[in-house]
């Protein structure tokens, strides 16, 4: 079984260092993950950690997704593990949940020229738009299930700190949080959950909240016509809280 330390030293040893930058990303000699790990026999610890590299090294900022094929591996076999047994992943979620993440993995946008496209070909090419506006709601889901203030409605269930108020602009008169951005800084605030921790980081990499913020009403409310590149980001943040379930 792989374990986490075993797995940073094997990232060391064959990159000389914790993530890959876009040049080394795709030089020909560079170690890819999914000809080197066996994902069905690595702990959750890892899995969680594998998909925090992925989202630094091919997902760290909005518009832009550079891809070794190492995500793709990623989320196929995330797909196949999921299962209908935690919070946030249960009852009628798992199997739209299951479908978007087939089709994420499935995804690709130069398959065939437009006149030559089967049924199939334009599922694979356009079904990124589809997949990102999914998953992005379902990610508002966890956030507001996985923490300890909000109800799955974004209703409030617990008083929020006046300092966790000011930092996320809340309005002291709301009563339901409709924001993704709000409800991801509502659920971070003081979390000292393993995947709190790894996602405060995150955030504080690659401002998560504010990327939130910035792409949610132009996708839900029909400003941006598609949201393509963000869905393997969702993907990968939806697996985060899946694995981080498990720890």
């Amino acid at each position: 079984m792989l374990n986490i330390e075993k797995f940073e030293n094997w990232c060391k040893e064959s990159w000389g260092t914790e993530t890959r930058d876009v040049k080394k990303l795709f030089a020909r000699n560079t170690k890819q993950i999914r000809d080197n790990i066996n994902f069905s026999t690595t702990t959750n610890d890892v899995k969680l950690r594998i998909a925090e590299k992925l989202i630094l090294e091919s997902c760290s900022h909005v518009g832009s997704y550079p891809s070794s094929g190492d995500d793709v591996w990623y989320i196929y076999n995330f797909a196949q593990e999921l299962f209908n047994n935690y919070v946030g992943f249960d009852d009628r979620s798992t199997e739209p949940l299951k479908a978007a993440l087939y089709l994420l993995s499935h995804i690709d946008y130069g398959r065939t020229s437009p006149d030559k496209r089967s049924d199939f070909d334009y599922i694979c090419a356009g079904g990124g738009a589809m997949v990102a506006m999914y998953l992005m709601a379902h990610l508002e889901y966890l956030f507001r299930v996985k923490g300890r203030y909000l109800n799955e409605n974004g209703s409030i269930k617990v008083k929020l700190p006046k300092q966790l108020i000011e930092k996320a602009s809340i309005r002291k008169e709301q009563k339901r949080i409709n924001n993704i951005d709000q409800a991801f800084a509502i659920y971070l605030f003081r979390n000292r959950t393993i995947l709190g921790k790894r996602l405060i980081i995150l955030d504080k990499n690659i401002g998560i909240t504010g990327r939130l913020k910035r792409i949610r009403n132009p996708v839900m409310h029909g400003e941006l016509a598609d949201a393509s590149s963000e869905a393997m980001f969702f993907g990968l943040m939806t697996a985060l809280f899946y694995y981080g379930s498990k720890l």
